[in-house]
């Protein structure tokens, strides 16, 4: 209001530069070593189904302990981009390591013997019983893993779906796979967690 008196240190005003938006996450302290300045990030905006990249700008010297866990914050640069508003949750993914043209299974087929081995179940034929093979696998996204050796594409690879506990068939697929984290929304662990848009 006119003529108001405020007491200092008061905040009077936000002011938003739109062209240089950033996303400020959290850091495990654990995954602290995963990030750097620089670092290109992908960052999800779900509200409008779109990926932007950026980069860290800044971490943070002093952690921050939230229910008996530390974490630490990490501030993206993003690029103009008017389809975003300020306060859009988002989800940030930082590539530690990436491979390209291999073979990947989802991570629901990954089974493992009483000596922590990977294995998988394959379909031999139309009457012969599943065979279990042994695969020495890489990186993963958390929704699909690397099959380095023992798998070719034309294999059909059988697994129960831990949801419906329903058996499917899953065909191997040739992409490009990634390591890294991504977000959660409710804890501080991974690399990125659930933020929001400020200037």
């Amino acid at each position: 209001d006119e003529n108001q008196q405020v007491a200092a240190g008061m905040k009077l005003a936000n002011i938003v530069d739109f062209d240089a938006l950033q996303v400020t996450i959290k850091v495990d302290e654990y995954d602290l070593s995963s990030i750097a300045l620089n670092k290109e990030v992908e960052v999800t905006v779900s509200a409008i189904d779109k990926k932007i990249n950026g980069k860290i700008s800044k971490i943070s010297q002093t952690a921050t302990i939230q229910n008996s866990v530390s974490y630490f914050t990490a501030v993206i640069d993003l690029g103009m981009d008017s389809t975003i508003k300020v306060g859009m949750s988002c989800e940030a993914k930082i590539i530690n390591k990436q491979v390209t043209d291999v073979v990947t299974i989802s991570m629901n087929a990954l089974q493992f013997d009483n000596n922590n081995t990977p294995y998988i179940m394959v379909k031999d034929g139309e009457s012969k019983p599943l065979k279990q093979i042994f695969i020495p696998v890489g990186v993963n996204d958390g929704i699909r893993v690397e099959v380095k050796e023992g798998l070719a594409i034309t294999d059909t690879v059988v697994y129960k779906k831990i949801v419906k506990q329903a058996a499917s068939a899953l065909f191997a697929s040739r992409s490009t796979g990634s390591s890294g984290s991504s977000s959660s929304s409710s804890t501080g662990t991974g690399t990125g967690n659930s933020s929001s848009f400020g200037g």
